[in-house]
């Protein structure tokens, strides 16, 4: 598949984050830097997102994508947060850091074997990003690259139920 950077940029903005108003107005609004840029800027926000570079949040990731969701009627009332909050931010946070690992490696490709691309990469940009990074981003990247490389996303119909049947996603062998 090939995408512009512009349609990279419209996806982007129009279903996961909200533009700045000095990206909406920038003479390179739809460039593959400032969505790059804008991704690092929001997984970078302190205390915003789970640290991976820490070990415990590494080895609770586990008990988080296999966390069984309560059984109705069953007490909720001393949780502040509904019960699958902290999965639903983690798939967030897994989201934006896979937009931000294929975004990265389509600059890191087809900027430089493309000369006809609209993707151009420079040597100031990467270091501009490298300034941006830090130990719980790369941690992002390496969770973000591994859940990529783990994932199958399947459709299965029980051959003996008329029920709908939604998608399962695969992740080693536990289905999620």
């Amino acid at each position: 598949d090939r995408q512009s950077c512009e349609e990279l940029y419209d996806e982007l903005f129009s279903t996961v984050l909200f533009p700045s108003n000095e990206i909406t107005h920038g003479e390179k609004r739809s460039s593959m830097e400032v969505q790059i840029e804008a991704i690092a800027k929001v997984l970078t926000t302190p205390g915003a997102w789970i640290d991976f570079s820490c070990v415990e949040w590494r080895l609770h990731l586990g008990q988080i994508l296999r966390e069984v969701p309560p059984h109705d009627g069953e007490d909720m009332s001393g949780i502040k947060e509904s019960p699958g909050a902290e999965r639903k931010w983690l798939f967030v946070q897994l989201l934006l850091s896979i937009e931000l690992v294929l975004r990265l490696e389509a600059a890191l490709r087809v900027g430089m074997s493309d000369s006809q691309s609209d993707v151009h990469v420079t040597s100031y940009e990467i270091h501009h990003f490298n300034k941006l990074r830090n130990t719980k981003l790369d941690w992002d990247l390496i969770v973000a690259r591994r859940f990529i490389d783990h994932i199958c996303v399947e459709h299965w119909t029980p051959a003996t139920s008329n029920v709908p049947v939604s998608p399962s996603v695969e992740i080693g062998r536990a289905h999620v």
